[in-house]
């Protein structure tokens, strides 16, 4: 329904010629003026379509091509009629003969809908659209491509493009589109955590794409920021084709992440057996089998914890022995006790899991034992980090200082992690980072923390930053600042506190719209009247719409009577001539129209196409505002630049009583 919703909807809309852009694409050549053709040209202006059908199959039956082509779209789109894709393809070819560009170019279309799709029919018809002199069928085959085919090697030309559809195709399997687009630069290029193709088809389990990106050659010894190369990542997926390719291309078997874990142990903590196999086969060479990772964990001990019986049988057969049975139970170091089936900490340091706990004792111990020895700035941060998203405020109070020592002052605070207090309310975690945090910019995608404390709608956390002197002023990416956000999200607390702190009503984001346009537009009638001022309540966005003209459209009118009475001029028009009261009768809003008539907006007033008010109300079939501008003494006899009056649409529509209404008079 949703497939059939839209074709209806794009059919119309190039009949109706209100899209420049589609209709720039489909056209051959301007359409000239056809006489015969004007009574369907206003039926399907009118949007009634049978009328349409009607004026159209006389014409067609005669061999008018245009008229075979727009009733072949009626009958494609099911617009008064039955849809039937048989007739439109006969339509389509009898305009089509006739050297018809656009008929020629939609056969073309029509045979790749086919089931199977018919290529050379399509090619047939395509160049026989070029050659009528239609600009897109040209295109098509100046690039070697059928009708709205994608070439990906031709289509992708930003970096950023082919960047993306690279990974993409690394992600799913796509070993073919990682053919059509391989270069060294997209096998080599590395996202932010320093992971390329390979690694990414690894962990995918897309043996097919490492298989390509292997005979690219991608670098299998390459690690990212965490030391995880593409065997650990294969090797704990259920590709084993991934892993037996990647050995035999040369992928060290013994390295190890940050963390000290293995290929093997990546196989063993996720239960994979068949990878297993090829890991121990690939390190027969340096049997570094028991190797062990910071914890002192070998791919036993994994294994162990996972219970998987075939893994723990391979393992044992090649010789690895555990260590996690031979520590003591008290001990609260390494390794800390882990889940029996799966281990939620894999890779985390005993400091950052002990920030976790509710309880500091584990994290006074290690803290006392670990004086001789230093924790390095990225234990430290870690474990600082997972003590705020753990909520852990004794935790971050004990590793606050540590962190502070190292010397970098507030910039030793991860901006990212005071943006999650902020974000989730944890009021007294942000009190307490607060005086270690820089008032800077945040960089990497993080959001000035006032823009954060407004988005998440926290009024305390709010009122704290401002306090602490953080820039009210930041904007996001769209040029919005809190108080645009605090408007937009109707949270008047938000707004108050913005206010109170000089927050300025007048300024604009990126499409030039204030704090007080938004609350037009959403009718946040209590924000407004604390934003309205002399310099806003007129300034239009980029689209020249005003706070007026959108609280009109949306039929805001407690918003619409606010602007009125502090001066706005009831018939200040949008860029394009289009008033608010046209707006508001559009759009069904009864009420707005009134206190617009009753402020003195002009009721006989015209915008684009020549259309007045009472002209789209009748059009919309909106009867009280029909009776409205009558009694405002809206001219009933007023024509559109189609000719048309609101009686003639009334008529067309089918829009009985308001024929009735309007021919009273």
């Amino acid at each position: 329904m949703v497939l059939r919703n839209g074709l209806r909807t794009c059919t119309l809309v190039w009949l109706l010629g209100c899209a420049p852009t589609f209709a720039a694409e489909t056209a051959a050549r301007p359409y000239t003026a056809q006489p015969a053709m004007e009574p369907a040209l206003a039926a399907i202006r009118l949007k009634n379509f049978q009328i349409a059908v009607r004026s159209l199959e006389p014409l067609a039956a005669q061999g008018n091509a245009n008229a075979q082509y727009l009733l072949a779209s009626l009958y494609r789109a099911g617009l008064g009629v039955t849809a039937d894709v048989t007739r439109e393809r006969s339509l389509l070819l009898a305009a089509a003969e006739q050297k018809h560009a656009n008929a020629s170019y939609s056969l073309a279309l029509s045979f790749l809908r086919e089931a199977p799709r018919d290529v050379q029919a399509s090619r047939r018809w395509l160049e026989a659209a070029a050659q009528a002199g239609h600009e897109l069928a040209s295109r098509s085959l100046k690039r070697g491509s059928l009708p709205l085919e994608f070439l990906p090697a031709s289509d992708l030309k930003e970096p950023s493009a082919r960047l993306a559809a690279f990974w993409s195709a690394a992600d799913g399997d796509d070993a073919a589109l990682l053919g059509i687009l391989a270069s060294p630069e997209l096998t080599n290029a590395t996202n932010e955590f320093g992971r390329d193709a390979l690694m990414r088809a690894a962990e995918a389990g897309a043996g097919n794409a490492v298989q390509e990106l292997l005979r690219q050659r991608a670098d299998t010894k390459r690690a990212d920021r965490f030391g995880t190369t593409a065997l650990m990542l294969a090797s704990a997926s259920e590709s084993g084709s991934s892993v037996s390719a990647l050995v035999k291309a040369g992928a060290n078997v013994d390295a190890q992440d940050t963390v000290g874990n293995t290929p093997l142990m990546y196989a063993a903590r996720s239960e994979r057996v068949d990878n297993i196999r090829s890991l121990l086969s690939g390190m027969a060479a340096t049997r570094k089998f028991n190797a062990r990772n910071t914890e002192g964990w070998t791919a036993l001990d994994w294994a162990l914890r996972g219970e998987s019986i075939p893994a723990i049988q391979a393992l044992r057969a090649a010789g690895i022995t555990a260590t996690v049975a031979k520590k003591e139970a008290s001990t609260p170091s390494v390794p800390l006790r882990r889940a029996a089936k799966v281990d939620l900490y894999a890779g985390w340091s005993d400091l950052g899991v002990a920030a976790t706990r509710p309880s500091t004792v584990m994290l006074n111990s290690l803290i006392a034992t670990r004086r001789t020895e230093p924790w390095t700035p990225t234990e430290l941060r870690t474990a600082l980090g997972n003590a705020v998203t753990s909520r852990n405020v004794s935790a971050a109070e004990k590793l606050l200082p540590l962190v502070r020592s190292l010397g970098a002052g507030a910039a030793a605070i991860d901006p990212q992690w005071f943006d999650w207090a902020i974000r989730h309310g944890d009021l007294k975690m942000v009190q307490l980072l607060l005086p270690a945090v820089s008032r800077t910019a945040p960089a990497n995608g993080v959001e000035p923390p006032v823009l954060a404390a407004a988005r998440a709608q926290q009024a305390e956390i709010l009122t704290a930053l401002v306090d602490a002197g953080f820039d009210i002023g930041a904007s996001d990416k769209l040029g919005r600042d809190a108080l645009m956000i605090a408007t937009r999200s109707r949270q008047l607390s938000l707004v108050d506190i913005l206010l109170q702190h000089r927050g300025d009503p007048s300024r604009v984001d990126a499409e030039g719209r204030s704090a007080l346009w938004y609350a037009a537009q959403t009718g946040f009638i209590e924000a407004a009247r604390q934003l309205i001022r002399p310099e806003n309540r007129n300034q239009e966005d980029k689209q020249g719409v005003s706070p007026l003209a959108t609280a009109a459209s949306e039929g805001q009118a407690e918003i619409v009577a606010l602007l009125l009475t502090n001066g706005v001029n009831a018939n200040s028009a949008v860029r394009g001539g289009v008033s608010p009261l046209l707006l508001a009768a559009a759009n069904g809003h009864a009420s707005t129209v009134q206190r617009l008539l009753a402020a003195g907006a002009t009721a006989n007033a015209t915008g684009a196409f020549g259309n007045t008010a009472l002209i789209v109300a009748t059009r919309n079939g909106h009867t009280p505002i029909v009776k409205l501008l009558l009694a405002a003494g809206a001219n009933r006899q007023l024509r559109n630049s189609d000719g048309n009056s609101a009686t003639d649409i009334a008529d067309a529509l089918g829009h009985t009583e308001l024929g009735t209404l309007l021919k009273a008079g």
